[in-house]
């Protein structure tokens, strides 16, 4: 089951990139509706789990591959239009009530506090509490250390532990924290987890990584231009593009996919890849491919 629900992932977020790829070149036709029934079905499938987590991940994949592909159609000029724009304000504004209906669908809206009822200042909590919950965090303490990457490398640990008897397993979830008499949440954005384990040189470091691994998989996709499909490494590259994206909130970058499990990611996200794109299951429509002088700014 847990293979069946990774693998629906994979497969919604290949089929939604392959309907935005068709809609920035302007060759989408109606039938590629059809391409967006396994993000319907992943998408109930993560309010079923009561997991908004993985909806926001698959949005945030979707519009990566979305401005991808417009640069790449675009010459990777690097200048960011007002239609751009306009168009990512309006995605903004739509999905915010979204993941805010997922909210009271998952049973998780307390409507006996009133920070609750009110919806500015739940997201407001979502969007900044992790730095605040971080600030306050360095100013009253936390959980002592009691081994190595206790908090950073936490699924590589309870892997460690429970198949090779080395270490012992932790728990991902963090404590709460109340500011104000407000609660404020449990989210404190990746860097107390790299200060918790490594101090200050582990913010520096452990985030400098992450930056120059991100970087260059980002400019490898940017100078792979197939003729009329999507290369692997774009669809690498927007796959876990969220873990960029979720800095302010949490770690998942190395809690997450520094393990076995970002492995396995990794081998069934190209296995539906070649099933989807090598096999011709799923049409990607043909575009005029760019050439490398128009990539080569005057």
């Amino acid at each position: 089951m847990n293979l069946f629900i990774k693998s629906t992932h994979m497969f919604s977020s290949l089929y939604a990139f392959v309907f935005v790829y068709n809609s920035v070149i302007k060759k989408r036709e109606r039938k590629d509706f059809l391409l967006l029934l396994p993000a319907l079905f992943h998408i109930f499938v993560s309010l079923l789990q009561s997991n908004r987590g993985n909806i926001l991940q698959f949005l945030i994949s979707v519009i990566v591959m979305w401005y991808m592909t417009w640069h790449r159609v675009q010459a990777w000029n690097t200048d960011i239009n007002k239609a751009f724009i306009r168009k990512m304000i309006i995605v903004i504004a739509s999905v915010a009530p979204l993941f805010f209906l997922a909210t009271i669908v998952m049973g998780r809206y307390d409507t006996t506090t009133v920070q609750s009822v009110d919806p500015l200042y739940y997201i407001c909590v979502y969007i900044s509490g992790g730095l605040r919950n971080f600030d306050l965090y360095l100013k009253q303490g936390g959980s002592a250390v009691r081994g190595f990457g206790e908090e950073t490398f936490v699924s590589l640990n309870n892997w460690l532990a429970s198949h090779m008897g080395i270490g012992e397993t932790y728990v991902r979830h963090l404590e709460f924290r109340f500011a104000h008499g407000w609660g404020a949440g449990n989210i404190y954005s990746s860097f107390r987890r790299f200060y918790h384990d490594f101090g200050v040189k582990g913010i520096i470091l452990l985030s400098l990584f992450q930056g120059f691994l991100s970087s260059l998989v980002y400019e490898k996709a940017r100078w792979r231009n197939g003729d009329n499909r999507i290369e692997f490494v774009q669809v690498l590259y927007a796959f876990f593009a969220y873990t960029i994206i979720y800095v302010p909130i949490d770690d998942l970058f190395y809690s997450s996919n520094m393990a076995v499990s970002g492995v396995e990611k990794i081998i069934l996200l190209y296995a539906v890849y070649i099933f989807t794109f090598r096999m011709k299951f799923v049409v990607t429509r043909p575009h005029k491919p760019l050439k490398l002088s128009l990539l080569i700014p005057d």
